[in-house]
């Protein structure tokens, strides 16, 4: 059987590269493979159960938007020719470790949603991510994913991060990411109250936050904690949608858009 599970796997070829583009992409019969790939901004590699990718995209210079998820990768890729990608989907893989982002300075959206990382690190140069989703990692029984703050400390203009169902259980390295409008921190093993409440003082745009399945959602008005320390913020629009507190005074005196739930 492991022999078999091996067979399955798929190396990169160029075969599946030219396979991997999009339908509006044909390559000339007089075009050589390189200059072919030089032009391709999409490639389509999601659930093909590729274990190797090697210097693959080296040729793929305008590359910017990358499908590799649901297949069998434990490393990041080597992308180091393709400072060009905005988008890169490399949720559900054997990802173990977050490196080689370094010349990726235009990244906007990265999945890394279901691998096997343990702690959010190397991403020193992604100034312009907007979104990261780097939840329910499969790590084993005990182990806790760990925010590195010299990372998210570059991550200025991050808007959106799902940290959810990842054992979380401090918020210490998220101190730096005060301009998020979009947190997901559920089902995590988050039990310090104040930390919580500290971090919501510190922040100006948040909209969306989520920390339902958490030991500290359990606390008693901890809603009504949640909504005053967003209230210091000065934001006099945030609507709270209420899913596990249902109190009619707190819904006739606030006029928000934002939601906790």
């Amino acid at each position: 059987l492991p022999q078999a599970a091996h067979l399955q796997m798929v190396k990169v070829s160029p075969g599946l590269l030219l396979r991997s583009t999009s339908s509006n992409n044909k390559k000339r019969e007089d075009e050589s493979f390189e200059n072919f790939m030089s032009k391709i901004t999409h490639l389509y590699m999601n659930n093909k159960n590729i274990d190797d990718v090697g210097d693959t995209f080296r040729h793929c210079s305008r590359l910017q938007v990358l499908y590799l998820y649901e297949n069998k990768l434990t490393s990041v890729p080597d992308l180091s020719a393709n400072s060009n990608l905005t988008h890169l989907y490399l949720q559900q893989n054997n990802i173990t470790r977050i490196c080689g982002l370094e010349r990726l300075v235009s990244l906007e959206k990265l999945f890394l949603s279901k691998n096997k990382i343990s702690v959010l690190e190397g991403m020193e140069c992604q100034k312009n991510l907007r979104e990261l989703h780097i939840d329910h990692q499969r790590l084993a029984a005990g182990e806790e994913i760990i925010v590195d703050p010299r990372s998210t400390q570059s991550l200025r203009s991050l808007r959106n991060l799902d940290i959810s169902g990842s054992s979380l259980s401090c918020l210490e390295g998220l101190v730096h990411l005060t301009s998020l409008e979009h947190l997901d921190l559920s089902s995590n093993r988050l039990t310090n109250e104040s930390e919580l409440l500290n971090y919501l003082s510190q922040t100006t745009t948040l909209k969306d936050l989520s920390i339902a399945g958490n030991p500290l959602s359990k606390i008693s008005r901890m809603n009504e904690k949640i909504i005053l320390s967003a209230r210091t913020l000065g934001m006099d629009n945030i609507n709270i949608q209420y899913l596990f507190l249902r109190n009619p005074r707190w819904k006739r005196n606030l006029s928000l858009t934002s939601k906790i739930y």
